[in-house]
């Protein structure tokens, strides 16, 4: 088990850039010491948050679609490659498109076991980038809402003790993102070529619209809804309602799930409320 860091940067070439060097990761990670595909066992990611997101994207790019992955890569190019002399400067882009595009290299995605927790729909997954598949989010049932409705724009008491659950969860959703600098122009520029392709049909205009919606369960996996209960301490130590996952008190509950929702003879998928 280890420990795996990227920028946490709320924007699409930010997340890009972490599905890229975390494919480049499980590619060596695949392979023993003699370069040998391993074809034992299999690899357990969580994330937290956006972090979820990028394994979306990881996904799209283990779902074999050729023109899609050229047109990632086409929009990203500035990002990982000198303009005019086309030089690559970041390596792990170069090993992953090899990868990608090199029909005798095989990347066993079907291995691979993904938990997101409190991640925003944004993207979406390809079931061909990934084995199985859990969101696990912080939701309060509200009366007179379906199980999994949520009550929108919350009040400022609802904010303070996340009375609906994870608010962040909520509202991070596409049209959110936050622009890189300007000053940094080859990622500014890479990640609106990535906006236009990823979400060009998301105007921000009607963001508020889609956040009444309360739209919190992705299409694909298993969805769990978990009601943690009131939320310890003040708005800024819970993040309102999206810190819980991280709380070592729920460690062994969330293993338990992992174990139940993913490796249980009775898996299925689809919409649970705990």
């Amino acid at each position: 088990m280890r420990l795996w860091n990227w920028s946490s940067e709320n924007h699409h070439i930010g997340r890009a850039d972490a599905a890229i060097r975390l494919l480049d990761d499980l590619a060596h990670g695949q392979t023993d010491k003699n370069g040998q595909i391993d074809k034992n066992g299999r690899t357990l990611i969580c994330a937290h948050s956006h972090g979820g997101n990028v394994l979306a994207l990881l996904t799209n790019l283990l779902g074999r679609d050729t023109a899609a992955i050229r047109l990632f890569f086409r929009a990203s190019r500035i990002h990982y490659r000198w303009p005019l002399i086309g030089r690559w400067d970041l390596p792990a882009w170069r090993r992953v498109y090899d990868l990608l595009f090199d029909e005798a290299r095989t990347f066993d995605a079907s291995r691979l076991d993904l938990v997101t927790m409190g991640t925003p729909v944004r993207y979406g997954w390809d079931t061909d980038g990934y084995g199985r598949l859990l969101h696990i989010i912080h939701h309060r049932p509200v009366p007179g809402l379906p199980p999994h409705g949520c009550r929108f724009p919350p009040t400022i008491e609802d904010i303070q003790s996340a009375a609906n659950g994870d608010l962040i969860q909520l509202i991070g959703i596409a049209g959110t993102n936050l622009a890189p600098p300007v000053w940094a122009w080859r990622t500014w520029l890479a990640d609106i070529r990535l906006n236009y392709l990823l979400q060009r049909r998301v105007p921000r205009f009607k963001l508020l619209a889609r956040w009444q919606l309360a739209n919190r369960i992705h299409q694909d996996g298993t969805v769990l809804l978990v009601d943690y209960g009131p939320c310890e301490g003040h708005v800024g130590q819970h993040v309102a309602g999206h810190a819980v996952y991280t709380r070592r008190k729920w460690l062994l509950f969330h293993a338990e799930q992992i174990v139940q929702h993913l490796y249980s003879s009775k898996h299925q998928s689809g919409l649970k409320v705990t």
